[in-house]
C-alpha cells in the first residue's frame, strides 16, 4: 500500500466528521435559521443523549466478547472514575466561581431554568 493510499484511507473518517461539523455549523447560523432556538436545543439533547450512546454501543457490540471484556475490565472502570472526578471538579468549580445560572450547564449538567 503506497503512502498516498494510506493517507487518503486514514483521512476519510476525519474528513467526514469535518464535513458534518461544517454543515451543522452552517445550519446553526442565525442568518440561515432553519431551526429555531428551541428546536436546536431539543435536537442537541437528542443527539447527545440518544444518538451518541447508540453509535458507541453499536460499534462496541461488534468487537466486545466475553474474553475481551475480561481482558479490558479496566476501561469501563477508568471511564467511570474519570466521569466521577470530572463531575466533582465541575461541581467544586461552580461553587467557587459562582457562574450565572444560565451558564452553569456549561460547567456541570445541573438543571438550569431556561
Amino acid at each position: 500500500m503506497s503512502f498516498i493510499t494510506l493517507f487518503i484511507t486514514a483521512s476519510m473518517p476525519i474528513l467526514k466528521v469535518l464535513l458534518i461539523s461544517a454543515l451543522g455549523s452552517f445550519l446553526a447560523l442565525d442568518s440561515v435559521d432553519i431551526l429555531g432556538d428551541i428546536a436546536r436545543k431539543h435536537l442537541n439533547k437528542v443527539v447527545f443523549f440518544v444518538f451518541n450512546p447508540a453509535l458507541v454501543a453499536s460499534n462496541l457490540a461488534k468487537t466486545i466478547t466475553y474474553e475481551t471484556f475480561l481482558t479490558l475490565w479496566f476501561m469501563p472502570v477508568n471511564v467511570f472514575i474519570t466521569f466521577l472526578i470530572g463531575s466533582i471538579l465541575g461541581w467544586i468549580l461552580t461553587k467557587i466561581t459562582k457562574p450565572p445560572k444560565h451558564l452553569k450547564g456549561l460547567v456541570t449538567s445541573e438543571k438550569c431554568p431556561s
